[in-house]
């Protein structure tokens, strides 16, 4: 191949190319730039575009480019609550010539979540903007995938987003999966008091994790053998796990900033 290049002139691009759903599921585009790439997501098209073109990214290096964009959709997933589907990148060097050639295509990815609250805009008596949930909203995003990267080789923080996706993706078990998350806290700061002391957790929080998961009669109840009548989660309870979850992963990346 590296001749074939070297006959046509100018060197080929080599990219990796897929796509999500729904297209609009990222507001606003997002650029990262790797060591030897640059990653594009937007309008429902993911383009990752290497600086050289020889050696073509071996499969370690897809694997670790594929992991960099499924930070940037598990940090829009755990914000936003939204569900979204990711097809697999398929590698594919461009000639300067039109033509292209086309080597592998990964296995998509699904993740699945509860829908947003809608947008506000207000504005005070002279017109002006007041408040812009959605811009703000996509600033306080930014700021969360910054530090999901920041931090990205934190094994805890691995360790708690496979647990978010594991709760998402198998709603059955799901609050198994989000209770794991509270339990590496408490192993990690050696004991509940400890946990909630450095992340400035409250004991509402920390409770109602708890209970819902362990005690109501819900089918997703961790201990659901032992309630003889059980009944759905309702959204309600879902909703406040989220939330609970979603603030605690958060207080370890500002704890993360700070230490």
């Amino acid at each position: 191949m590296g001749e074939q290049s070297k006959a046509h002139g100018d060197l080929p691009a080599v990219m990796l190319e897929g796509t999500y759903s729904p297209t609009n599921y990222v507001e606003e585009a997002v650029t990262l730039k790797g060591p030897d790439y640059t990653i594009t997501v937007n309008d429902g098209r993911i383009e990752v575009v290497f600086r050289t073109s020889e050696p073509l990214p071996d499969a370690d290096c897809r694997a670790a480019v594929r992991r960099e964009v499924e930070r940037i959709f598990e940090a829009r997933m755990v914000l936003s609550g939204q569900p979204w589907e990711m097809s697999g990148l398929t590698l594919k060097r461009h000639y300067p010539d039109g033509r292209k050639d086309v080597w592998v295509s990964a296995t998509s990815l699904v993740a699945f979540a509860s829908m947003p609250s809608p947008d506000v805009i207000i504005t005070g008596s002279d017109g002006n903007i007041v408040s812009d949930t959605k811009a703000e909203r996509q600033a306080a995003e930014r700021a969360f995938r910054e530090q999901c990267l920041r931090h990205k080789e934190d094994s805890l923080l691995k360790d708690m987003m496979t647990s978010f996706r594991r709760a998402v993706d198998d709603p059955g078990d799901r609050m198994t999966h989000l209770y794991e998350i509270r339990d590496v806290l408490k192993h990690r700061f050696g004991g509940e008091k400890e946990a909630k002391r450095a992340l400035g957790l409250t004991n509402s929080e920390w409770k109602d994790l708890g209970r819902i998961a362990d005690q109501e009669p819900i089918e997703e109840s961790r201990h659901r053998g032992s309630h003889p009548s059980r009944r759905p989660a309702t959204e309600e309870e879902q909703s406040r796990v989220f939330a609970v979850v979603r603030r605690m992963i958060r207080a370890y990346l500002d704890h993360l900033d700070h230490i």
